[in-house]
């Protein structure tokens, strides 16, 4: 898996240099709250180890509507959070139930626990 697969599931993109103009008119379409990833050169596990926990951590204590942009070069694209999991999911190689468990463990710490899978 790789950054592609997230951009593919993106529900809208465009130009980072607009990223203000960009996050407020879907915080408006959306009736939703942004979060912000930029992966600034980093492997595709960071997004599994780090900004997952922290996003489903994020989602749980939120309780609103959520987006996630993606800064990658100079394009951001938007995803819906479950398409962002979906794709992590896949990169894991979990089936849904496997990652019920991963995610719920997430949602309580913000973390991979020293590693995706460990217990």
């Amino acid at each position: 898996m790789s950054l592609q697969q997230l951009m593919d599931a993106a529900f809208f993109h465009g130009p980072a240099a607009a990223a203000n103009a960009l996050f407020d008119e879907v915080r408006r379409q959306h009736e939703a709250v942004g979060y912000e990833v930029v992966p600034m050169g980093r492997p595709f596990a960071h997004l599994q180890q780090e900004v997952a926990p922290r996003l489903a951590l994020f989602l749980r204590e939120l309780r609103r509507p959520v987006f996630v942009g993606l800064f990658v070069d100079e394009t951001l694209y938007f995803l819906d959070p479950h398409a962002f999991f979906d794709v992590i999911r896949q990169s894991l190689g979990l089936d849904p139930e496997a990652f019920a468990v991963v995610r719920r463990r997430w949602e309580q710490t913000g973390r991979a626990s020293g590693g995706v899978l460990s217990g």
